[in-house]
């Protein structure tokens, strides 16, 4: 990616702490940091804080008879706050912060204010997991993000959950991911011992749907297509063996695949040969697994959750349905399947919409003129 080189005035920041949830988990989200991050350093100074690494390697280094004591989420909370009182005494110019990382700083949002830290938080999506009610999110969220001096957000969709949750418009950014373009002349790895196939590719979340995917394989009556996940299966360990039995269970071991984490050939021959990409998620900020879909001029199949409405014209270009419904979605991935015209148009369109994706210089602009502006 071609670094960008901003004009900035000599009050402009020149070194940023950037609190990150976890560099090693390899999600969307976690790419979009590493990439600002880089494009940031080019001429100013910043410390990726990967601040759950960090706290769980500390536990792991204490005796165990200490371990007993270092429960989460309260041990976490603790380290946290001790690591980030020791980082703003630096005085950094600006505090950059994952979403994710704000259940754990909103006594030390009042922190920063008194160190006179200006602060940007990156939504990627809202984890409204602990929320009772609507109404009780939007408070959880407005409480997390209210001291922000700042927003970015990765989606139309983020930018209004944000707006309602009663943070100010004029400091919201909205600054799509970039997508990975497809190289030229692909030499594509035949996917030897695969049927015809359709792919997903996420990490092995709950809220990733892949549960329901695997019940809608069972539901379909294409039973010549295969279904691929390809994605890290060592997020939730409990989850991963749920996704596991049932596909036991159901007899679905000729038919669906978990892959694991691939390495990038791997997955654009995957991408390459697929038919078409599935994502049968309960909540997207924005799916730069849907976009490098796009990209590879492939049709989709996805769930209406969030910001996919954004990346899939039902209809033109792909085909939504309302999450958890695994009868839908089999109806859906059938439709597709048994229509070699209707997917062929698909494909049409949606080679035409690749074109006018968000690349990583546009992506990382837009932060910029949010930083710095």
């Amino acid at each position: 990616m071609k670094r960008l080189q901003q004009t900035r005035s000599c009050s402009s920041p020149k070194s940023f702490i950037f609190l990150v949830p976890g560099l090693g988990a390899g999600t969307g989200g976690l790419a979009y940091n590493s990439r600002v991050a880089d494009s940031i350093s080019y001429s100013n100074k910043i410390q990726l804080v990967d601040v759950y690494t960090d706290a769980h390697r500390f536990r792991e280094s204490l005796p165990a008879i200490l371990k007993r004591f270092m429960v989460y989420p309260r041990f976490f909370t603790f380290f946290f706050s001790l690591r980030m009182m020791c980082l703003y005494c630096t005085f950094p110019g600006m505090v950059l912060q994952d979403y994710e990382i704000t259940a754990f700083t909103t006594l030390l949002s009042w922190l920063r204010k008194l160190f006179g830290l200006k602060t940007i938080t990156f939504i990627y999506h809202f984890d409204d997991r602990e929320a009772k009610s609507r109404e009780h999110a939007l408070r959880i969220r407005k409480r997390r993000i209210c001291l922000s001096d700042k927003i970015i957000t990765i989606s139309d969709f983020t930018a209004r959950e944000a707006r309602l949750s009663g943070y100010s418009g004029s400091k919201i950014y909205i600054a799509k991911p970039g997508t990975n373009v497809p190289p030229r002349n692909l030499h594509s790895e035949s996917q030897a011992g695969y049927k015809p196939y359709v792919l997903t590719v996420a990490n092995l979340f709950p809220h990733k749907g892949i549960d329901v995917l695997i019940n809608a394989a069972a539901l379909s009556s294409s039973k010549n297509l295969a279904f691929l996940v390809a994605g890290n299966d060592k997020c939730d360990h409990e989850y991963t063996i749920k996704l596991k039995s049932l596909i036991t269970s159901l007899g679905l071991q000729n038919r669906f695949f978990l892959l694991g984490r691939v390495d990038d050939n791997r997955l654009q021959s995957l991408f390459q040969d697929a038919l078409f990409f599935v994502m049968p998620s309960y909540v997207e900020g924005y799916c730069m697994a849907v976009a490098e879909a796009r990209a590879y001029g492939k049709p989709v199949v996805s769930t209406n959750a969030g910001a996919l409405p954004e990346l899939v014209d039902h209809g033109v270009d792909g085909l939504l349905v309302e999450p958890g419904s695994s009868r839908a979605l089999a109806s859906a991935i059938d439709q597709l399947f048994e229509n070699p015209r209707l997917l062929n148009d698909f494909q049409v369109k949606s080679e035409e919409r690749a074109k006018n994706l968000p690349t990583w210089d546009q992506t990382c602009k837009t932060v910029h003129e949010a930083i710095f502006g």
